[in-house]
């Protein structure tokens, strides 16, 4: 019974994270009995995503850094600069500017692992662009946000650093402890168990950082809509922009290289400011990962098209 539930939960995940959102929205009370639970369930679904890692085709595409490295610069440093830049041009200041930096300062998505495996992507790669940069995101991201571009985030260097560091130590140290004293866990036929855990523990954090936001779309429809809007166009730009740069390496290589800029941990940075942030800057970063739960689905049948041809 609970292995057909799996499967079933396997299969279908990208629809189970679009509907997330959506129940958070229908479901107030729900959302918010979920809210002080966001931290754990965000640590819990990046453990889950190291736990289904295959080390030995990380590796192989580890003694590719030109690749790797390239891609990572791409996502931490080339996406924040230009996109902070724009926006000084136009003239978006305050609370707008850091949600919007904030998010294209985070590192790629942790379970775009996942996202690869269920889109038919190069998994190995993405795993092995997105695990350094989560583990270097505590010294980075803090620093290139409060000391380089000036930002308020609400928390000071040390703090930032300490959540953010707390996070990714939890999520790796519990994941290998896992596959050190239950290495079964990591083989192909329990593989199922691990996306449905990681699937579950996804919808439920999506549903959990919608509480308040009902009210807040009847306060305020035009600010969420535009909120929207420019978190979807930018996760938008931001995968094609990384896959354009590698077409040339294949078309599998291209569409995971994009899924890497264009989808990030914004999961991450909402644990950790979720206690303090403003409130615009918390609605922003709340509303950017209505791409994270809806492109999967709409993806899909785009990616096999797209991998036939």
């Amino acid at each position: 019974m609970i292995n057909n539930v799996c499967q079933f939960i396997q299969r279908h995940a990208v629809w189970f994270w679009a509907a997330a959102l959506f129940i958070g929205l229908a479901f107030q009370d729900l959302a918010h009995f979920l809210r002080p639970i966001v931290f754990p369930f965000a640590v819990m679904t990046m453990m889950m995503t190291m736990i289904r890692v295959d080390w030995l085709a990380v590796w192989n595409f580890a003694r590719r850094p030109s690749l790797c490295l390239m891609i990572g610069l791409m996502t931490m440093v080339g996406a924040p600069v230009f996109i902070w830049g724009v926006l000084q041009i136009v003239g978006v200041r305050g609370e707008p500017l850091t949600g919007i930096v904030l998010v294209a300062a985070s590192p790629p998505l942790l379970s775009s692992l996942t996202y690869s495996v269920f889109l038919g992507l190069e998994g190995a790669l993405a795993a092995t662009v997105s695990i350094p940069l989560n583990l270097i995101t505590p010294i980075v991201l803090p620093f290139l946000l409060i000391e380089v571009l000036g930002l308020n985030v609400a928390l000071t260097l040390e703090t930032l650093t300490w959540r953010l560091a707390l996070m990714v130590g939890l999520s790796f140290s519990g994941a290998w402890v896992i596959r050190r004293f239950k290495p079964v866990v990591s083989q192909a036929s329990h593989v199922h168990y691990i996306d449905a855990a990681m699937a579950l523990f996804m919808t439920t954090f999506g549903i959990g950082v919608m509480d308040g936001v009902v009210d807040v779309i009847v306060a305020e429809p035009r600010k969420v809509l535009s909120f929207a809007l420019i978190a979807v166009a930018m996760n938008a730009v931001l995968q094609l922009f990384g896959a354009a740069l590698t077409w040339h390496l294949g078309r599998k290589i291209a569409l995971t290289s994009g899924l890497l800029v264009g989808c990030r941990n914004v999961m991450l940075v909402t644990g950790a400011v979720a206690a303090t942030a403003p409130p615009d800057l918390m609605l922003f970063l709340v509303v950017s990962q209505l791409p994270l739960y809806v492109f999967p689905a709409l993806q899909r049948p785009l990616c096999r098209r797209l991998l036939k041809g």
